[in-house]
C-alpha cells in the first residue's frame, strides 16, 4: 500500500489544483474578453433603440405594462451568446500554443504530470468559463421571454431551445478547430483566425438560400457543427498525446 506521506503521493494529490490554477492564469485574457463582450452587448441594448419599437408593436398585446428596455434583452442576449461562441476560438487558440509561446510548456513537461492530466485541466477551465457565460446569456433570454407573458413564452420557447443548441454547436466548433490547429503551431492568433475562418465559412454555406431565415436550419445543421467539433477535438487530442515535443 502506498505511503500517503510519500512525495509521490503528495505530488499526485496536488497536481490537478496546480494545473487548474495555471490554466486559470492562461485563460485570464479570454475570460476578460467574455466579460467585456457581454457587458458591451447589454450596454448597447440599454443605450440604443435596437429593435425595441418593432418588438413592442409585435408583442403589444403581451407587454403593454412593461418598459421597452426589457424587449431589447432578446437582441442583447443573442448577440452576447454568439460573441461568447466566437471568443471560444481564443480559448482553443491559447490552450497549447500559448504555453509554447512563453516556454511554459517546456517547464510543465519537466513536472510529474501526464499529458492526460494537462488536457483535462485545460478542458475543465475553458469548458467551465464558456458554459457559465453561455448559461448566463441563455437565462437573460429566458428572462426576456418571461416578461412577454405565458403565451409569448410558449411561442418562442421551442425555437429558442433549438437556437441555443445550434449556438453551442458553433461554440464547440470555434474551440475545437482552434484546439486542433494549436497542437501544430505556436501562434495563438493564427489558431483563432483559422478557427473563425473555418466556422464562419461553414455558417455562410449553411445560411445560403433557401435556408436563410428558416428555423429548420438550426436543428438540421447543429449536427454538422457537432461533427466538426468532435472530429477536431479527437484529432487534436490524439496528436497532442502522441507528440514528443511539448
Amino acid at each position: 500500500m502506498a505511503d500517503p506521506t510519500s512525495p509521490e503521493h503528495v505530488s499526485s494529490i496536488r497536481v490537478m489544483p496546480a494545473l487548474l490554477a495555471k490554466d486559470w492564469r492562461l485563460y485570464r485574457l479570454p475570460i476578460i474578453g467574455l466579460i467585456v463582450a457581454g457587458v458591451g452587448a447589454y450596454l448597447l441594448a440599454a443605450g440604443g433603440e435596437s429593435y425595441a419599437h418593432a418588438d413592442l408593436a409585435r408583442y403589444s398585446h403581451y407587454v403593454q405594462n412593461h418598459h421597452p428596455l426589457f424587449l431589447t434583452l432578446e437582441e442583447a442576449s443573442l448577440l452576447a451568446g454568439f460573441l461568447t461562441a466566437l471568443l471560444a476560438s481564443t480559448f482553443g487558440g491559447v490552450a497549447v500554443a500559448g504555453e509554447r509561446n512563453d516556454r511554459t510548456a517546456d517547464f510543465v513537461a519537466l513536472l510529474p504530470v501526464s499529458r492526460g492530466q494537462i488536457i483535462t485541466s485545460k478542458f475543465v477551465v475553458a469548458g467551465s468559463a464558456l458554459l457559465a457565460f453561455t448559461l448566463f446569456h441563455a437565462l437573460m433570454f429566458v428572462l426576456w421571454a418571461s416578461l412577454m407573458g405565458s403565451e409569448a413564452y410558449r411561442s418562442i420557447r421551442a425555437g429558442a431551445l433549438v437556437f441555443f443548441g445550434w449556438q453551442m454547436g458553433c461554440l464547440l466548433s470555434f474551440f475545437a478547430v482552434a484546439w486542433l490547429v494549436g497542437t501544430f503551431t505556436a501562434s495563438s492568433a493564427i489558431n483563432a483566425c483559422i478557427s473563425i475562418a473555418v466556422t464562419i465559412a461553414a455558417l455562410l454555406w449553411m445560411f445560403r438560400p433557401p435556408y436563410f431565415g428558416s428555423t429548420r436550419l438550426y436543428g438540421d445543421h447543429t449536427t454538422t457543427f457537432l461533427s466538426l467539433a468532435l472530429s477536431c477535438l479527437f484529432a487534436g487530442t490524439i496528436y497532442y498525446l502522441r507528440r514528443i515535443a511539448p
